[in-house]
């Protein structure tokens, strides 16, 4: 009879056996068959898998879990007890160190999958995804993308990190802006999540994968973590070793598809010796909408040193849901002014992918200058700025705003400042007033100022040319004038260019050309002539004058037609409309004076033939005019002498 009890008795643990893990097992195997994945219990009741010499742990899947709340409970009679603030309002029966509600091997079945299916996503539209290759060291598996979200886990890569470079005082405050990405649970098995850690230590530490979240271990130390976590990890009773406290032993496993968790966001902490505290819930997903959601997720984590009296809060944004909490977390971390912070991030067999990218990053006090168009609100770059103190003096010169237009000062004092913009943007004008900003100790995060600075117009040209002589005549000179005007106010046209060719007719004078600005380029080759000026103001005027002759070839007129050409250094690709200016002058034609010659016909014999005649004083037809002027000179002295002759008569009487 004994033999038989004994049989019996060894016959129901091989059963207990059999169904508590040999079965689970063979269901893992299977799925994990495709895989190449080796199966084996290990002598701590953990399930080993081994893929392409990856070994990753599958976390005890016993579906005895223990609800309890916040604080301590001990008490081993069945009694209802409420869960942690803000969980769903379902109640737990407790007792005997049992869980009130059972799960069937089956559901923990379907997380066993070696790949999740859905990708990381591209930045959010409307979004700017910040650059932080220079912010953070990567440890683990994390990437940085090409579009600047840091990519954490996802197949054969079950462990990331992401360390700030520079560490930070929790004396003063600190604003996060992140987007957080876990993959789907409605269509995909989920694990583990992403943690937010500020501690102390070395630069480059590595957590445990699976329900470590990538930052709990022996070797964290004491640490503040916001946990971001997808995964339900179960553990029977209350833990006995390090590890143990890890896992999620004081909340209940809420569901969502596919057996997923809803998933929960708490705070954290750790001690010396790497213990995990239970969770302090802020917030949970639901069955409709869970954490993983394959969404980007938005999250927003301050803190004010200042506040509470001076023992300091937190503020904690999720998605738009809002979380306050009189809470110090220098009291979490060894030495508050000496903290590395960072993002961390696990997963196991279901390779998750998981990734975030930052918005925003302030610690301390600090400017955020936003340099922009006031009309469009493009950004604009170049623009240089400098800082005054409240004497204004000067404490940083040359701040120049990046391709972004951003300009991100760091490491100032709470108190009053003045920003001076010493150069605007190309094309755009300088703001001349100076702008005063105060920084309160009470500031969680960097004063953003955006500048708007106006364009300058688009110039336009007024051209007219002139000519000294209303007539000219072969041989002269004419001394043409080109006016252009840039008609509009506080506009700008660089270069504004003159050019004049001149026609047939007209032959520049040597030496000539005179522009009205001495800086003024002139180029002359020949008959052309061109003239640069560089940057015409609104309203102002540029001139070139030069003298030509004209030449035989001239017609009835010469007409002389110049270009005037602008460019808006704004808009080089487009120059501005024309203008072709001219002046037609009439040429007065010139007689020659010369002498009239004609000839006399010779005599002719009375048959035609021109002999050896001898030709008569023509009395009857011209005045042969030495005979005449011989007369009269001859007539004037003979009266001459009768008129004395006379004048001694009647003397002598």
């Amino acid at each position: 009879m004994k033999k038989i009890k004994k049989a019996y008795s060894l016959f129901s643990v091989l059963i207990i056996i059999f169904s508590t893990v040999i079965q689970p097992l063979q269901v893992v195997a299977e799925n994990l068959n495709s895989k190449n994945i080796i199966v084996s219990l290990t002598d701590s009741n953990e399930v080993e898998l081994s893929d392409v010499n990856e070994k990753e742990i599958i976390e005890n899947t016993d579906v005895n879990k223990t609800a309890v709340d916040e604080e301590l409970i001990e008490d081993t009679s069945n009694k209802s007890v409420e869960r942690n603030k803000g969980a769903p309002s379902e109640e737990v029966t407790i007792g005997n160190n049992k869980t009130a509600v059972e799960k069937e091997i089956s559901s923990e079945q379907n997380f066993v999958k070696a790949a999740a299916a859905t990708a990381i996503p591209g930045v959010l539209n409307g979004t700017t995804a910040i650059d932080t290759s220079d912010i953070f060291n990567f440890t683990g598996s994390s990437r940085n993308r090409v579009d600047n979200v840091i990519d954490m886990t996802g197949q054969n890569r079950y462990s990331a990190q992401v360390w700030s470079q520079r560490r930070v005082n929790l004396n003063e405050p600190f604003s996060l802006e992140f987007y957080a990405y876990l993959g789907d649970a409605k269509v995909d098995p989920v694990a583990d999540g992403i943690a937010l850690t500020f501690r102390n230590g070395n630069d480059y530490f590595v957590g445990g994968g699976g329900m470590g979240m990538g930052s709990y271990s022996e070797k964290l130390g004491k640490a503040h973590t916001l946990e971001i976590d997808t995964y339900y990890n179960p553990l029977p009773g209350q833990p006995t070793n390090i590890e143990d406290t890890q896992a999620d032993y004081d909340i209940y496993n809420h569901q969502t598809y596919l057996n997923n968790h809803v998933g929960h966001v708490a705070i954290r902490t750790s001690d010396k010796a790497g213990r995990v505290s239970p969770h302090r819930v802020l917030s949970w997903g639901n069955y409709e909408n869970p954490i993983a959601n394959g969404n980007w997720n938005k999250v927003i984590y301050k803190w004010n040193p200042e506040a509470n009296n001076g023992q300091g809060s937190i503020y904690i944004e999720i998605n738009g849901e809002k979380i306050e909490d009189n809470y110090n977390i220098r009291n979490d971390v060894s030495d508050p002014t000496n903290v590395i912070w960072g993002l961390t991030s696990s997963t196991a067999i279901y390779a998750s992918n998981q990734g975030v990218y930052f918005t925003n990053l302030d610690f301390g006090y600090g400017l955020r200058i936003e340099k922009v168009d006031s009309v469009t609100g493009q950004p604009l770059s170049g623009a240089v700025f400098n800082l005054l103190n409240e004497n204004k003096e000067e404490i940083l010169t040359g701040l120049v705003s990046d391709d972004n237009g951003m300009i991100i000062v760091e490491d100032l004092k709470p108190g009053k400042y003045f920003l001076v913009e010493v150069k605007a943007p190309d094309g755009y004008k300088l703001l001349e007033t100076e702008k005063e900003i105060t920084i309160s100790p009470t500031e969680t995060e960097f004063i953003t100022i955006k500048y708007g600075n106006d364009k300058i117009p688009t110039g336009k040209l007024e051209t007219s040319k002139t000519a000294d002589k209303e007539n000219v005549k072969v041989g002269e000179i004419i001394t043409y004038t080109i006016n252009a005007k840039n008609t509009v106010k506080d506009s700008l046209l660089d270069p504004v260019i003159i050019t004049d060719n001149l026609p047939e007719g007209l032959e520049l004078v040597a030496d000539s050309v005179v522009a009205s600005d001495e800086k003024a380029k002139v180029e002359v080759d020949g008959n052309q002539i061109k003239v640069t000026f560089n940057n015409v103001a609104g309203e102002t005027s540029v001139k070139v004058s030069f003298q030509a002759k004209v030449t035989e070839k001239a017609g009835k007129t010469v007409k002389n037609v110049a270009l005037v050409e602008g460019t808006d250094p704004n808009n080089p690709d487009k120059p501005v409309d024309p203008e072709q200016p001219e002046v037609e002058t009439p040429v007065t034609p010139v007689i020659p004076t010369g002498k009239l010659e004609t000839e006399k016909p010779k005599p002719q014999s009375p048959n035609g033939s021109i002999g050896n005649v001898k030709y008569l004083p023509q009395t009857g037809e011209v005045t042969n005019i030495g005979l005449l002027v011989s007369g009269l000179v001859i007539l004037s002295i003979l009266v001459f002498i009768y008129l004395i002759r006379i004048r001694n008569r009647d003397k002598t009487k």
